[in-house]
């Protein structure tokens, strides 16, 4: 988040302290955590730059606090991208609970944006920074273990139990979890009730989008670009159609018939998509529906928080089914992560906060600051949030939370388990995604190059397939060739 606390830095610190203190106060700081640091800064026990962050004004924005010992009091980072205002007052809240039951304790939220999280936790950890807790995509989990970055959290997955955690969402690396997941979602169909009725299969979500094409209104929400818009789609159709990119071992699988077809149905329904949908930004598929411009969208719980926080005029005419894209209705779901910096000073801290956040009472609030789109991957906590009809939001649409929840443990992402569906069902397990996950889903995916060849330059579906087999067969070959001691998963 931009800094706005008023405070000119020079060098990455205020020049004046004074000033800086007060514009702090200003923010929303509670008087037991203010006098407590401030104490500590007082007495030299603690930097201008601990202070502002625990404060809530961490000077340069996403800035991370000092956390040098402060004579008692223990400063840790905690960085995240759930920037939505329910969960930002929802974590705040959990925070001055957490602190009132350890005084000697203050956690420092640094708002990021989802767009400069892994990029800010790559470079952080490459010099040397003390991260504290921070979000990480888990397709970087392989990497950031092979490089001793994280901390195993294996303690506090035993005290909460593995068994409570949704399979596939524990990444289990040489042994030990990695990764802490918090919230899924799940990707389904969100579709208007008054424009024809609800789609459960392949031929029906055909039919209706040509149906609802014309008159300057298109059928579906499809991308064929950028690589994230289209990486938040395309697999869901590859899933649920049998296919998969690689098998458990690491072998390229995407040459399949099953992935032909899926390729092709993606190919007939992006003739009914919006225009300019070649660079689309992951947020178009929401607006694009809230604007009354498609009749379907494939996307996760958000399109229906904001349907509902804005008041949308599609609100009242519109649900959700769990993916059509295929006959096995295999979606995605999106699990956020969580990990610790393995350098931080205080780690039994940050093991104890995130047990605090996520598990209980604060677990089932967090879940329910943005409905849908943090479903928690532990079960009790799960079942907890799905019946929390004190949340306005599942008292409005019961029917939309039931399908989302039900649809959450039913799918993947490709930083989740390598090869959960190379079997032609989703076989899910607690193992990582493949190690050349971003190289193949980044920035520059194979997917997108495949999808832009058919679109743009009149590439056939299987010359286009053919060419993606070759660049995800030569990615994993790179990848072992530069690291001769990978071994796949074996359990």
């Amino acid at each position: 988040m931009p800094d706005d606390t008023g405070v000119d830095i020079q060098g990455g610190l205020p020049p004046d302290p004074v000033r800086a203190i007060t514009r702090a106060v200003r923010k929303q700081t509670t008087r037991r955590r203010f006098m407590g640091v401030a104490g500590a800064y007082m007495a030299g026990a603690m930097s201008i730059d601990a202070l502002l962050s625990a404060c809530g004004a961490s000077p340069s924005g996403t800035k991370a606090a000092s956390t040098s010992r402060t004579g008692g009091i223990r400063v840790l980072n905690f960085f995240t991208t759930e920037t939505d205002p329910p969960t930002q007052a929802n974590l705040m809240s959990a925070i001055n609970d957490f602190e009132a039951q350890n005084p000697d304790a203050h956690i420092s939220p640094i708002f990021i944006s989802g767009n400069e999280r892994d990029e800010r936790a790559r470079t952080g950890l490459a010099v040397g920074q003390d991260l504290g807790m921070f979000e990480i995509d888990r397709s970087y989990s392989p990497t950031f273990v092979d490089a001793g970055y994280l901390l195993p959290l294996d303690p506090l997955i035993s005290k909460i139990g593995g068994d409570e955690f949704a399979l596939g969402t524990r990444q289990v690396i040489n042994g030990h979890d990695w990764v802490f997941p918090y919230g899924g979602g799940p990707f389904c169909c969100w579709y208007r009730t008054d424009e024809g009725s609800q789609p459960n299969t392949i031929e029906d979500l055909k039919a209706r989008a040509k149906a609802n094409t014309g008159g300057g209104k298109y059928g579906i929400a499809l991308a064929s670009g950028a690589a994230t818009a289209v990486e938040n789609t395309l697999p869901q159709f590859i899933w649920s159609n049998g296919g998969d990119y690689y098998d458990p071992k690491g072998n390229t699988v995407f040459g399949s018939s099953a992935v032909t077809e899926a390729l092709q149905n993606v190919v007939d329904l992006l003739k009914y998509a919006p225009p300019g949908n070649s660079n689309w930004s992951v947020f178009e598929y929401i607006t694009v529906y809230l604007n009354g411009l498609v009749s379907m969208a494939p996307w996760a719980g958000r399109l229906g928080e904001n349907m509902y926080e804005q008041k949308s005029p599609q609100e009242s005419k519109s649900s959700v089914v769990r993916p059509p894209w295929g006959p096995q209705r295999i979606g995605l779901t999106r699990w956020s992560t969580v990990a610790i910096d393995k350098k931080t000073q205080y780690p039994d801290l940050a093991l104890q906060f995130m047990e605090f956040l996520y598990t209980g009472k604060s677990g089932v609030a967090y879940a329910g600051s943005v409905p849908g789109q943090l479903i928690p991957a532990i079960k009790t906590v799960r079942d907890a949030a799905a019946a929390d009809t004190s949340n306005p939001f599942i008292k409005a649409h019961p029917d939309w939370l039931k399908t989302l929840y039900d649809q959450a443990p039913n799918g993947t992402d490709y930083g989740g388990p390598m090869g959960a569906v190379a079997s032609g069902t989703l076989k899910l397990y607690n193992g990582p995604g493949a190690p050349w996950s971003q190289t193949a889903w980044g920035a520059n995916s194979v997917d997108w190059q495949l999808l832009q060849k058919i679109a743009l330059q009149n590439v056939s579906v299987k010359d286009a397939q053919t060419f993606a087999v070759d660049q995800f067969k030569a990615i994993a070959k790179d990848y072992r060739n530069k690291h001769p001691k990978w071994r796949p998963y074996n359990g």
